[in-house]
C-alpha cells in the first residue's frame, strides 16, 4: 500500500549549465585501453535541498511508480526537475548495487537512522526476500511456490534461469 511506503532523502547531481546530462565519463573513469579504472569525481548533495512542494511531487511520483511497477522492497528512479519545478521520471533503476558508495546506501545514510545503515539495510532486504521464498503459496493461488523473486506465471509460460557461476554475498 502506498501509505506504507517511505521515500528516502533525494540525491542531487550539480551539473554545469553547458552539460546538463551526465555521460558515462561523468560516472566512471577508464584507462588508455578503455577499461574501467574507478569512479569519476562528482559534485552532488544528499540530501538534496528540496522545498516542500517539489518533495511532495517527487514523493507522490515515486510511490505511484513503485506500485505500478510491482516493486516490493525498494525502487530507485532517475528524475529531472525543470526550472519551473515540473518533475519527470526518466527511468526506474531496479538493479541497484549496495556497495558503500551506491546511491541507495547514500540516500539511506542521509537519514542517520541506525536501521538504515549500510549493512543493516542490505541484510534486512535479503532477509525479507528469503522470508517470502519460504512461505507457502497463498490460499486460492495456483499451488506453485514463487520462483527466483519473480511473480509466478502459469507453468507453460514460465522460463527457467540457470546461473553458471556461484553468487556470493559477503558482509
Amino acid at each position: 500500500a502506498p501509505s506504507r511506503l517511505r521515500v528516502l532523502p533525494t540525491l542531487e547531481y550539480h551539473l554545469p549549465a553547458d552539460k546538463p546530462i551526465r555521460a558515462s565519463n561523468d560516472k566512471l573513469t577508464s584507462d588508455a585501453k578503455g577499461v574501467m579504472s574507478g569512479f569519476a569525481k562528482t559534485n552532488r548533495s544528499c540530501p538534496a535541498d528540496v522545498d516542500e512542494a517539489l518533495w511532495a511531487k517527487v514523493e507522490a511520483g515515486a510511490k505511484r511508480a513503485h506500485v505500478a511497477l510491482g516493486c516490493r522492497d525498494y525502487s530507485l528512479y532517475d528524475v529531472r526537475v525543470s526550472p519551473s519545478g515540473e518533475v519527470a521520471f526518466l527511468e526506474a533503476c531496479l538493479d541497484c548495487a549496495f556497495a558503500p558508495r551506491s546511491v541507495v546506501v547514500l540516500m539511506a545514510g542521509a537519514t542517520a537512522e541506525p536501521a538504515l545503515a549500510h549493512v543493516r539495510l542490505f541484510t534486512e532486504l535479503v532477509e525479507r526476500a528469503a522470508r517470502r521464498k519460504q512461505q507457502p503459496p497463498a490460499p486460492g493461488g495456483d499451488g506453485e511456490a514463487q520462483a527466483l523473486g519473480m511473480k509466478s506465471k502459469p507453468a507453460a509460460k514460465a522460463r527457467a534461469v540457470t546461473f553458471t557461476q556461484p553468487v556470493t554475498v559477503a558482509a
